[in-house]
């Protein structure tokens, strides 16, 4: 039988799920996080934003832009209280230069006390260099620094409690007349394909959002011809993750009950009128 979602509020956006064995919570933008009852032990996961590729805008700069890093992911329990608001913070993806210069790192993701980074964004570009790719959980891929010179994809993201992947590194923008690289599994986006007699170098594919994938890098110029646009990275998500279902809480003097002890032997559950109303909490006894 699928576990029962908890009953929560969550001034963001989000979705659940559930299985045999856990309820999900899914929160993939900003926000405040409420649960009714409290709970003893809460799967935490969090999956940073990617960075941003760098910008060209060279007239007939042969070379590609480098991908940016997908998101770093954690993941630990945490306990939660009823009725109090925890601040959740979803990170952006980093965003697209607008100008010749590096990208931008994605943005912290953090939950309950548990927090990952972002991915770093691509290394400003230079004349036949493409800078350098950015760190994350899946790497970016090394765009093409010459004419005709092969791009790199992006590196795999990971895992988070059970989901995934996420992370993925974005794909190398390819040199002039070389198609861009695949970005990482995970979200990463693809790499532009580099220009020709004529065209301009294509621009770089964006993170996939709530992935924390890193953006693709801009294809190379040729001579006459622009490089492509940096693009952004995509925004992280938090899971949640846990197995204790709302029963009718149970209080003894104001307290929310964990444990009921009845003459010194510890009862599993309370039932009342053939309906299980209790289930572990917080600690407390009585005989």
């Amino acid at each position: 039988m699928a576990k029962k979602i908890p009953k929560f509020s969550y001034t963001g956006q989000c979705s659940t799920g559930s299985d045999d064995t856990y309820w999900y919570i899914f929160l993939t933008t900003s926000g405040t996080l409420t649960f009714d009852y409290a709970k003893a032990s809460v799967d935490v996961g969090c999956v940073g934003g990617g960075g941003s590729s760098a910008c060209i805008q060279q007239d007939g700069n042969p070379a590609g832009g480098s991908g940016g890093g997908g998101g770093y992911l954690a993941s630990g329990k945490a306990a939660v209280e009823a009725k109090k608001g925890y601040a959740v913070t979803v990170g952006a993806g980093g965003a697209a230069p607008a100008a010749w210069a590096a990208g931008n790192d994605g943005g912290t993701t953090s939950a309950l006390g548990i927090s990952a980074l972002g991915g770093k964004g691509a290394g400003k570009m230079g004349w036949k260099d493409s800078g350098t790719p950015g760190a994350g959980t899946g790497a970016g891929g090394r765009g093409g620094s010459e004419v005709s010179a092969s791009p790199t994809e992006g590196g795999d993201g990971g895992y988070v409690l059970g989901f995934g992947p996420y992370g993925g590194g974005g794909g190398g923008g390819g040199g002039t007349w070389i198609g861009g690289a695949k970005g990482g599994a995970g979200g990463g986006g693809n790499g532009g394909t580099g220009g020709t007699d004529g065209v301009d170098g294509g621009y770089g594919h964006p993170g996939q959002v709530s992935t924390g994938g890193g953006a693709g890098g801009p294809g190379g110029g040729y001579e006459g011809t622009q490089g492509g646009e940096a693009a952004a990275g995509g925004s992280g998500i938090v899971i949640l993750r846990g197995t204790q279902d709302d029963l009718l809480p149970v209080f003894f003097n104001g307290v929310q009950l964990s444990e009921i002890w009845l003459n010194g032997v510890k009862a599993g559950g309370l039932i009342r009128d053939g309906v299980r109303v209790f289930t572990r909490r917080m600690k407390a006894c009585f005989a």
